[in-house]
């Protein structure tokens, strides 16, 4: 009988340090050091009005409270050829502002016409340590020009 009762005293302790460790974590935006959410609201909007071979593009994200650590991916594409592929994750910074150079090698050696871009803000899921999907929040598509 004792044994019983101490044994749900343990679960009643471990419940109640999950749920405010839980609730900390998520006041916190997460991870409790991870990024902090901008909005309820998800978007990736781009800031500039004409990005450009050799120029700089960034985006505003906004995306909900999470556990995981957002990131955002430009791909770039000439004729169906990936040209350009970059990403970065959130450095926790509020608001986080992903910045990306429109350079590489291979756009370069295509001399550096336009070409048709992609921006996704997406997460990582985990099991453990082991990576087990990936969640697409927003999408949008851009034209870099010479």
């Amino acid at each position: 009988m004792v044994r019983r009762v101490l044994m749900m005293a343990g679960l009643a302790i471990l419940v109640t340090s999950v749920l405010f460790t839980g609730s900390t974590l998520a006041a916190k935006g997460g991870n409790g050091n991870g990024p902090r959410a901008l909005s309820t609201e998800v978007g990736i909007t781009r800031n500039e009005s004409d990005p450009h071979f050799g120029g700089a593009v960034s985006f505003a994200v906004s995306y909900p409270a999470m556990k995981d650590t957002p990131q955002v991916r430009v791909l770039c594409f000439q004729s169906g050829q990936m040209v350009y592929q970059y990403s970065q994750w959130s450095n926790g910074a509020d608001p986080w502002v992903p910045s990306f150079a429109l350079w590489s090698a291979p756009w370069a050696a295509n001399g550096g016409g336009a070409a048709d871009c992609v921006a996704d803000l997406y997460y990582f899921t985990y099991q453990g340590q082991t990576q087990t999907g990936v969640i697409y929040l927003a999408h949008t598509e851009f034209t870099a020009t010479p």
